[in-house]
């Protein structure tokens, strides 16, 4: 299985992604959810996001400093099963800050289908904004 990532067309433009303190760990951190907040047709939409592995957990905290929210762009990446098949696109959100000349950054997948389906529709919304 091949796989490419690259930044998107989008991914120019920068969105916020948002946490909240959703509970405590066992050992009494604050445990957070991530989001970002868009509007479809003049409806508000949550789409709810996961770090890729429990070690992003760690690195987020690093990135968001103490903040409820921080920049991110779309990241899309591509992949096939097999040297026959068609390419699979995937989208995914890579938050960042810039310290220093160094780029801290960390990925987030959507969490649930319905949110993929909601990262799609942003990614089409960047990408027709930035040709305007």
């Amino acid at each position: 299985m091949s796989q490419e990532v690259k930044k998107s067309e989008a991914a120019e433009k920068v969105l916020l992604v948002s946490r909240e303190v959703f509970g405590k760990s066992d050992e009494g951190d604050d445990l957070y959810s991530y989001f970002i907040e868009a509007t479809f047709r003049g409806q508000k939409q949550r789409i709810s996001l996961a770090a890729e592995d429990n070690g992003s957990y760690s690195l987020l905290n690093i990135i968001f400093a103490g903040n409820t929210s921080a920049p991110a762009r779309i990241v899309e990446g591509t992949f096939k099963a097999d040297e026959n098949s068609e390419p699979i696109v995937t989208l995914s959100v890579e938050v960042f800050v810039v310290e220093d000349g160094i780029e801290y950054s960390a990925p987030l997948k959507a969490q649930r289908k319905s949110d993929k389906t909601c990262l799609k529709i942003v990614h089409q919304m960047y990408k027709t904004n930035k040709k305007k």
